[in-house]
Parts: C-alpha cells; sequence; structure tokens
C-alpha cells in the first residue's frame, strides 16, 4: 500500500510539471513579450512610394493622389497628424490607428488655383514610427493656362476633367483625347482610386487620330453628402513619359456648373 501512494505521488509530480512547463503556447509568447522592455515594441511605416508626378493639369480645379501607408513593425502605428504644407493642399484623415500587417491609404489632394506652370508641395506625415517620425511626400504638377508657349503638348483632351453632377449620374464619363504628335502613343494608368472609378484606357493612338476614354463611377453613397475631387493620370509611351492628370469632380449641381 505504501508503494502504492509513493508511486502515485510521483506519476503526480511528472504530471503536474510537465502542464505547467508546457502550458499554453500564445500564454507563453505573452509572458514573453511582456517581460521585453516596452522599448522593442513600435509600429514602423512602410510607404508604396514618396513622390509623385502628376505631370499637365487645368487650372482652377483639384486632383489627387494616393500614397498608401503599411505597418511592417510589431506594434500598432499611430498617424498623429498630416501637415499639408499650404492652403492649395489638403490630406483628410480617415484612420489613425494602423494594426501590424495592415494599411491605409493617405490621399493628398491638390487645387490647382491660379497656379501658372511648375508647382512642387511636400506635404509631411507625422506618426509614431520611432525611426522616422515624419516624411514627406512629395508631388510636382505643371498647371496649364491660357497662353502658355512653354508646355509641348502631345494630346488634345476633351473634356479635360469630368464634372459629375450629385443626383444625375450618368453611366458613363467618356473622355475624348487626340494624338498631335508624330509618333504612336500608348497609354498605361498610374494614378486613380478604383473604390470610386473604373477607367478604361484605348490602344496604341496613331498620329492625328482620335479616341476614347471610359470613366464609370461606382460606389457613390457615401460621397452624396460631401462630394469629391479626384482625378485619374495617364502616362504616355514617348521618351520623356509625357504624363496627363485629368480631374474626376462629384459636387452638387451649382458647384459642378462653375467649372463648365
Amino acid at each position: 500500500m505504501r508503494k502504492l501512494m509513493v508511486t502515485t505521488l510521483i506519476l503526480s509530480f511528472f504530471l503536474f510539471s510537465d502542464a505547467s512547463f508546457a502550458g499554453d503556447p500564445e500564454e507563453g509568447q505573452q509572458t514573453l513579450k511582456s517581460s521585453l522592455p516596452r522599448a522593442n515594441y513600435y509600429g514602423q511605416m512602410q510607404l508604396s512610394e514618396d513622390y509623385f508626378d502628376f505631370g499637365f493639369l487645368p487650372g482652377d480645379t483639384k486632383v489627387s493622389h494616393i500614397f498608401w501607408l503599411k505597418n511592417v513593425g510589431n506594434d500598432t502605428l499611430e498617424i498623429k497628424r498630416i501637415q499639408p504644407g499650404c492652403g492649395c493642399t489638403k490630406a483628410p484623415l480617415r484612420k489613425r490607428l494602423i494594426a501590424v500587417g495592415d494599411s491605409a491609404k493617405i490621399e493628398i489632394i491638390f487645387s490647382s488655383g491660379r497656379f501658372r506652370g511648375s508647382v512642387s508641395k511636400t506635404p509631411r506625415l507625422f506618426t509614431s514610427d520611432q525611426r522616422v517620425q515624419n516624411k514627406g511626400l512629395r508631388f510636382d504638377a505643371y498647371v496649364l493656362y491660357d497662353g502658355d508657349t512653354t508646355a509641348q503638348h502631345l494630346l488634345e483632351i476633351e473634356p479635360f476633367g469630368v464634372h459629375a453632377v450629385i443626383g444625375q449620374e450618368e453611366d458613363e464619363y467618356p473622355v475624348y483625347v487626340k494624338n498631335i504628335s508624330d509618333q504612336a502613343l500608348e497609354m498605361s494608368l498610374v494614378s486613380s482610386d478604383p473604390e470610386v472609378m473604373e477607367v478604361k484606357l484605348p490602344d496604341k493612338v496613331k498620329p492625328g487620330e482620335k479616341a476614347r476614354i471610359s470613366l464609370k463611377l461606382k460606389s457613390l453613397e457615401e460621397y452624396r453628402i460631401p462630394g469629391f475631387g479626384k482625378s485619374f493620370t495617364i502616362q504616355l509611351s514617348d521618351d520623356d513619359n509625357t504624363r496627363y492628370t485629368i480631374p474626376v469632380l462629384y459636387e452638387k449641381y451649382k458647384d459642378a456648373s462653375m467649372g463648365q
């Protein structure tokens, strides 16, 4: 009897020891994490790009580009603020906290207003990243104006800007382009907001030919009260990779009629 009790006690000891050392793997990781210095845990930003060229665009309108920010750190990344740099630039902040492995879009909206010719701006992004707490998001543009003899055009665009009226949405908003250069041109889409627009470009356009860009707007429900100022940017196949940005404004009737 005594021998049986001793054996039972020994077995109980080993079973208890195995359970204690094995434990819950996730609980063990949490214990390890909490035992390390907090400084070892921070969000780390990774940008899809930090520069964008709008190319040619008209004056007195709005255009936008989306920079994607991903958290590649091991803790939550906080976007503290975005400093536009001037009244002509806006950067609405829709998501402040980015979980590990998650991404957020940073949309920069530029109002060309009365600018003429070359424009360069650098809004600054401030985050909780301990390595780089702020980062510049630079963009360049060339704002066209009447009587401009500097710009060397390859395309004629009509209309050079889409004005969609809230409550009077159309199935499609065509944009026509004419190749006024001496070479065949191909087009590629380098920037747009696919959440609200679908852009289809023509194939190669020969010199003197006219072609059609198809623009369709979608998922507009959440924008029907504030509207928006967005755009899409195309790049040509010439040696300079010339770019044109076509504004896409979704506004009330009185606002949309002003740009026509």
